[in-house]
């Protein structure tokens, strides 16, 4: 996301309408962390600012 307000509505939009991948539930929320860090030996290491949001798959 570009911007905070796209992702307060990103965020919105899949509180009230929840996701699914492969019939699994995916929880879209704002992180706490102000940057994310990784180990960038990772090839999926991604640097991530404030305004990007984390979905987990459960």
């Amino acid at each position: 996301m570009a911007d905070e307000p796209s992702a307060s509505t990103m965020v919105a939009y899949y509180t009230a309408s929840p996701a699914s991948v492969r019939g699994r539930a995916v929880y879209v929320q704002f992180s706490n962390h102000r940057e994310l860090k990784t180990d960038q030996a990772h090839s999926n290491a991604v640097s991530s600012p404030t305004t990007n949001i984390i979905a987990n798959v459960n």
